[in-house]
């Protein structure tokens, strides 16, 4: 699982994989340990999709590009657009994200 620290890093991993799913959560948060486990899960589970994580505490810049609200969001990129979201811990969505191409 890879961790995602920062902005450059985050747009070369647009432009390398076609289908990317982004977990942004914090250490801190109940519902993304709840969650966290099965975003891993699923992302092993299907190869074909690029699964990374972001911590809000360590790429501030990033999360700010994102717009990120509330902790955990889940975001899908299909050839570098944001086409998806999903927020808190709704198993059917994200595994609705990792499905559907």
């Amino acid at each position: 699982m890879k961790h995602i620290d920062s902005m450059k890093e985050f747009q070369e991993i647009l432009q390398l994989h076609e289908i990317v799913i982004v977990d942004v959560y914090g250490t801190w948060c109940p519902p993304c340990k709840l969650i966290g486990p099965y975003f891993e899960k699923l992302a092993s589970e299907f190869p074909n999709v690029y699964a990374a994580k972001v911590n809000v505490d360590e790429a501030e810049d990033l999360v700010k590009d994102l717009k990120i609200g509330a902790v955990p969001t889940f975001i899908k990129f299909v050839k570098g657009k944001r086409v998806d979201n999903a927020y808190g811990v709704d198993k059917s969505k994200l595994l609705e994200m990792f499905e559907n191409k």
